[in-house]
């Protein structure tokens, strides 16, 4: 089977305060970010509840959500218990233009995958990771089976509040390990999971087929003239 992707034109490195500025955010600030549809199994009721850890240990940390979904009446109420909710951007969902410029806007991008995800194709990381962002995400089968902290991805136990946000905080305190993290993620993308990429790897897997398709055909006929 051929790897998601992500359009590496599109999704690219851009200046951070001025995406921040752009989406209306406060550039003083740092950003956690999030993006994706807002159902259980992308552990976002994890992602409050770290994020709760997180502020409390620096203040100047906000949440960027970015999306919509069944699950997002409850993590609302979540946020307003914890009093989360004036720290908390809800974009809803917006224009797919838009999203790298909100992805520009993060310090630190998250997949906070539930450990009952099953098979999934994370295309958000590949989206990440095409912009230069560090990424934590959860260490699922399919998201370990594609990246690691080699190209981009710091892995952490899914469902496990304190080492999320552990992982975060470490790479906001560890700007330049966060921006090694940022610059091997957009390389390994660009080489192996760009559209160029995939499509290279979609002609090797089919040409073979083709070539055998075209070789001439014997056909064998019995006494009676019928194909055997």
């Amino acid at each position: 089977l051929l790897p998601s992707g992500s359009d590496v034109t599109l999704f690219s490195p851009k200046e951070r305060n001025r995406c921040a500025e752009e989406a209306g955010l406060d550039p003083a600030c740092e950003y956690v970010g999030f993006v994706g549809s807002f159902y259980h199994y992308q552990g976002l009721a994890t992602l409050l509840e770290a994020f709760d850890s997180l502020h409390a240990r620096r203040s100047s940390l906000r949440l960027l959500m970015v999306g919509d979904g069944e699950a997002a009446t409850a993590l609302h109420e979540q946020a307003s218990q914890r009093g989360l909710s004036p720290l908390i951007t809800w974009t809803g969902r917006v224009p797919y233009a838009r999203v790298p410029m909100l992805i520009g806007a993060m310090d630190v991008c998250v997949a906070p995958f539930c450990g009952d995800r099953g098979e999934t194709s994370p295309v958000k990381i590949f989206d990440y990771l095409a912009c230069g962002k560090p990424v934590v995400a959860s260490a699922i089968p399919s998201v370990t089976a594609l990246f690691s902290e080699a190209n981009g991805v710091r892995l952490v136990e899914p469902d496990r509040p304190a080492l999320l946000a552990d992982a975060v905080m470490t790479l906001l305190d560890q700007p330049e390990n966060a921006r090694r993290l940022g610059l091997n993620g957009r390389a390994c993308v660009e080489t192996r999971f760009g559209w160029s990429a995939i499509v290279q790897g979609l002609r090797e897997m089919v040409e073979p087929m083709i070539l055998d398709y075209q070789k001439p055909q014997r056909v064998c006929l019995n006494g009676t003239r019928e194909r055997v």
